[in-house]
Protein backbone atom coordinates (compact mmCIF):
# COMPACT_ATOMS: atom_id res chain seq x y z
CA UNK A 1 0.00 0.00 0.00
CA UNK A 2 2.85 2.36 0.78
CA UNK A 3 4.32 1.78 -2.68
CA UNK A 4 0.94 2.61 -4.22
CA UNK A 5 0.70 5.85 -2.22
CA UNK A 6 4.30 6.73 -3.13
CA UNK A 7 3.57 6.32 -6.85
CA UNK A 8 0.31 8.27 -6.48
CA UNK A 9 2.16 11.12 -4.78
CA UNK A 10 4.89 10.98 -7.40
CA UNK A 11 2.31 11.19 -10.20
CA UNK A 12 -0.03 13.84 -8.76
CA UNK A 13 2.42 16.14 -6.94
CA UNK A 14 5.71 15.35 -8.63
CA UNK A 15 7.42 14.58 -5.33
CA UNK A 16 10.84 12.99 -5.14
CA UNK A 17 11.62 9.33 -4.48
CA UNK A 18 10.77 7.68 -7.78
CA UNK A 19 13.77 5.34 -7.68
CA UNK A 20 13.07 4.24 -4.14
CA UNK A 21 9.41 3.63 -4.95
CA UNK A 22 10.45 1.58 -7.99
CA UNK A 23 12.85 -0.52 -5.88
CA UNK A 24 10.13 -0.99 -3.27
CA UNK A 25 7.73 -2.17 -6.01
CA UNK A 26 10.39 -4.61 -7.25
CA UNK A 27 10.91 -6.04 -3.75
CA UNK A 28 7.16 -6.32 -3.16
CA UNK A 29 6.83 -8.21 -6.46
CA UNK A 30 9.56 -10.65 -5.38
CA UNK A 31 7.93 -11.25 -1.99
CA UNK A 32 4.30 -11.46 -3.14
CA UNK A 33 4.91 -13.05 -6.56
CA UNK A 34 4.88 -16.69 -5.41
CA UNK A 35 1.67 -16.12 -3.43
CA UNK A 36 -0.03 -14.47 -6.41
CA UNK A 37 1.12 -17.29 -8.70
CA UNK A 38 -0.18 -19.90 -6.23
CA UNK A 39 -3.49 -18.04 -6.00
CA UNK A 40 -3.87 -18.04 -9.78
CA UNK A 41 -3.14 -21.80 -9.88
CA UNK A 42 -5.57 -22.41 -7.01
CA UNK A 43 -8.39 -20.64 -8.82
CA UNK A 44 -7.71 -21.79 -12.38
CA UNK A 45 -6.92 -25.50 -11.93
CA UNK A 46 -9.32 -28.21 -10.72
CA UNK A 47 -9.09 -28.97 -7.02
CA UNK A 48 -7.83 -32.55 -7.08
CA UNK A 49 -5.26 -34.46 -5.05
CA UNK A 50 -4.57 -37.30 -7.41
CA UNK A 51 -4.39 -37.79 -11.16
CA UNK A 52 -4.36 -41.07 -13.08
CA UNK A 53 -4.01 -42.04 -16.72
CA UNK A 54 -6.63 -44.77 -16.20
CA UNK A 55 -9.86 -43.70 -14.50
CA UNK A 56 -11.67 -47.02 -14.95
CA UNK A 57 -9.07 -49.23 -13.26
CA UNK A 58 -6.38 -46.95 -11.78
CA UNK A 59 -3.11 -48.43 -10.53
CA UNK A 60 -3.61 -49.07 -6.82
CA UNK A 61 -1.01 -48.49 -4.14
CA UNK A 62 0.14 -51.48 -2.13
CA UNK A 63 -2.05 -50.43 0.82
CA UNK A 64 -5.13 -49.96 -1.39
CA UNK A 65 -4.57 -53.33 -3.05
CA UNK A 66 -4.61 -54.97 0.38
CA UNK A 67 -7.53 -52.90 1.68
CA UNK A 68 -9.86 -52.99 -1.33
CA UNK A 69 -8.66 -56.28 -2.89
CA UNK A 70 -10.33 -56.57 -6.32
CA UNK A 71 -12.80 -53.66 -5.90
CA UNK A 72 -11.25 -50.48 -7.29
CA UNK A 73 -14.60 -48.62 -7.28
CA UNK A 74 -13.68 -46.71 -4.12
CA UNK A 75 -10.42 -45.57 -5.70
CA UNK A 76 -12.16 -44.56 -8.94
CA UNK A 77 -14.83 -42.63 -7.03
CA UNK A 78 -12.12 -40.39 -5.57
CA UNK A 79 -10.50 -39.62 -8.92
CA UNK A 80 -11.82 -36.79 -11.06
CA UNK A 81 -11.34 -36.64 -14.82
CA UNK A 82 -9.69 -33.24 -14.55
CA UNK A 83 -6.95 -33.77 -17.12
CA UNK A 84 -8.35 -35.78 -20.06
CA UNK A 85 -5.21 -35.15 -22.14
CA UNK A 86 -3.15 -37.34 -19.80
CA UNK A 87 -3.45 -40.92 -21.03
CA UNK A 88 -1.52 -44.16 -20.73
CA UNK A 89 1.12 -45.22 -23.25
CA UNK A 90 1.60 -48.37 -25.33
CA UNK A 91 5.04 -49.61 -26.36
CA UNK A 92 6.34 -52.32 -28.67
CA UNK A 93 8.64 -53.77 -26.02
CA UNK A 94 8.52 -56.43 -23.33
CA UNK A 95 7.09 -55.42 -19.95
CA UNK A 96 10.38 -56.21 -18.21
CA UNK A 97 12.28 -53.91 -20.58
CA UNK A 98 9.77 -51.09 -20.09
CA UNK A 99 9.77 -51.53 -16.30
CA UNK A 100 13.58 -51.43 -16.32
CA UNK A 101 13.49 -48.07 -18.15
CA UNK A 102 10.85 -46.78 -15.72
CA UNK A 103 13.03 -47.77 -12.74
CA UNK A 104 16.05 -45.97 -14.25
CA UNK A 105 14.05 -42.79 -14.92
CA UNK A 106 12.57 -42.87 -11.41
CA UNK A 107 16.04 -43.30 -9.93
CA UNK A 108 17.35 -40.35 -11.96
CA UNK A 109 14.53 -38.21 -10.59
CA UNK A 110 15.35 -39.21 -7.02
CA UNK A 111 12.19 -41.21 -6.37
CA UNK A 112 12.35 -43.87 -3.68
CA UNK A 113 11.03 -47.32 -4.61
CA UNK A 114 8.52 -48.33 -1.91
CA UNK A 115 7.34 -51.60 -3.40
CA UNK A 116 7.43 -53.67 -6.55
CA UNK A 117 4.56 -56.07 -7.10
CA UNK A 118 3.41 -58.55 -9.71
CA UNK A 119 5.16 -60.60 -12.31
CA UNK A 120 4.68 -61.10 -16.02
CA UNK A 121 3.26 -64.50 -16.85
CA UNK A 122 1.35 -64.87 -13.58
CA UNK A 123 -0.63 -61.64 -13.21
CA UNK A 124 0.41 -59.86 -16.45
CA UNK A 125 0.89 -56.67 -14.39
CA UNK A 126 3.97 -55.16 -12.83
CA UNK A 127 3.49 -52.41 -10.26
CA UNK A 128 6.09 -49.98 -9.07
CA UNK A 129 5.20 -47.73 -6.15
CA UNK A 130 7.48 -44.76 -5.59
CA UNK A 131 7.65 -42.01 -2.98
CA UNK A 132 8.75 -38.45 -3.65
CA UNK A 133 8.65 -35.39 -1.42
CA UNK A 134 8.00 -31.87 -2.65
CA UNK A 135 11.05 -29.67 -2.79
CA UNK A 136 9.86 -26.79 -0.66
CA UNK A 137 7.64 -28.24 2.09
CA UNK A 138 8.60 -31.95 1.89
CA UNK A 139 4.98 -33.02 1.36
CA UNK A 140 4.95 -36.73 0.46
CA UNK A 141 3.68 -37.82 -2.94
CA UNK A 142 2.89 -41.42 -3.90
CA UNK A 143 3.45 -42.44 -7.51
CA UNK A 144 2.17 -45.79 -8.78
CA UNK A 145 3.13 -47.07 -12.22
CA UNK A 146 1.49 -50.14 -13.71
CA UNK A 147 3.07 -52.01 -16.62
CA UNK A 148 0.53 -54.36 -18.24
CA UNK A 149 1.35 -57.08 -20.76
CA UNK A 150 -1.08 -56.96 -23.70
CA UNK A 151 0.50 -59.82 -25.70
CA UNK A 152 2.29 -57.86 -28.46
CA UNK A 153 2.18 -54.47 -26.67
CA UNK A 154 2.96 -53.14 -23.23
CA UNK A 155 0.58 -50.63 -21.60
CA UNK A 156 1.90 -48.16 -19.03
CA UNK A 157 -0.53 -46.40 -16.68
CA UNK A 158 0.50 -43.98 -13.99
CA UNK A 159 -1.09 -42.38 -10.93
CA UNK A 160 0.24 -39.61 -8.71
CA UNK A 161 -1.29 -38.81 -5.34
CA UNK A 162 -0.39 -35.92 -3.03
CA UNK A 163 -0.86 -36.39 0.72
CA UNK A 164 -2.05 -34.02 3.48
CA UNK A 165 -3.17 -31.05 1.33
CA UNK A 166 -6.45 -30.22 -0.39
CA UNK A 167 -5.15 -28.95 -3.75
CA UNK A 168 -2.18 -30.12 -5.82
CA UNK A 169 -2.00 -26.92 -7.94
CA UNK A 170 -1.57 -29.05 -11.06
CA UNK A 171 1.70 -30.62 -9.93
CA UNK A 172 0.50 -34.23 -10.28
CA UNK A 173 -0.57 -33.65 -13.89
CA UNK A 174 2.77 -31.98 -14.69
CA UNK A 175 4.67 -34.81 -13.02
CA UNK A 176 2.81 -37.52 -14.97
CA UNK A 177 3.05 -35.63 -18.25
CA UNK A 178 6.78 -34.95 -17.94
CA UNK A 179 7.58 -38.49 -16.78
CA UNK A 180 5.67 -40.09 -19.64
CA UNK A 181 7.36 -37.74 -22.11
CA UNK A 182 10.76 -38.81 -20.76
CA UNK A 183 9.69 -42.45 -20.98
CA UNK A 184 8.61 -41.90 -24.61
CA UNK A 185 12.06 -40.48 -25.31
CA UNK A 186 13.79 -43.35 -23.49
CA UNK A 187 11.79 -45.87 -25.51
CA UNK A 188 12.01 -44.00 -28.81
CA UNK A 189 10.91 -46.14 -31.72
CA UNK A 190 8.90 -48.38 -29.39
CA UNK A 191 6.03 -45.99 -28.61
CA UNK A 192 2.70 -46.41 -30.39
Amino acid sequence: MLVFFAFRSLWTRGTRGGRRATWALFLVAIVLGPYLYGGVLWLSLPQVLEVSTDLIDPPATRQEAIQFEQSPTIIVARLVDAYPEITGRRYDATPEFVFDRISKLADERGWTLVSRRGSVGISDDLFGEFMKTSMLLAIPRTIVIRVRDENDKTLVDMRAKLEFVNHDLGTNAKLISSFLSELDFALIGKAE
